[in-house]
């Protein structure tokens, strides 16, 4: 027989989890990094350092540097996935050729 136990969570809401697992649940991650208030900053960064004629990874830094700027609780690894994201959606185009 599977025993639930009953979660009460200090908000007053109630959760059933596995008595041998976590109750929590996982989401994907549900804010566009695009939608950031911080991502003018990290585009106009970007374009900046490449209009400098700095190389690719310099241009990268400049981006994820004015990330961190806005978002200093952030670690690292974290600010650099976002700020590319940020430029990777502003920047890139694929194009799908007919064959």
């Amino acid at each position: 027989m599977r025993v639930r136990r009953r979660v009460w969570w200090r908000n007053g809401s109630k959760r059933l989890g596995s008595p041998k697992g976590s109750p929590m649940t996982w989401r994907g991650i549900g804010s566009d990094p695009a939608t950031d208030a911080a991502a003018v900053d990290v585009i106009a960064a970007f374009e900046v350092a490449h209009e400098a004629g700095l190389p690719t990874v310099r241009c990268y830094l400049a981006g994820v540097e004015a990330w961190r700027r806005a978002h200093p609780d952030q670690r690292l690894e974290y600010a650099a996935r976002q700020a590319v994201a940020v430029i990777h959606a502003a920047k890139i185009k694929l194009r799908v050729e007919d064959a």
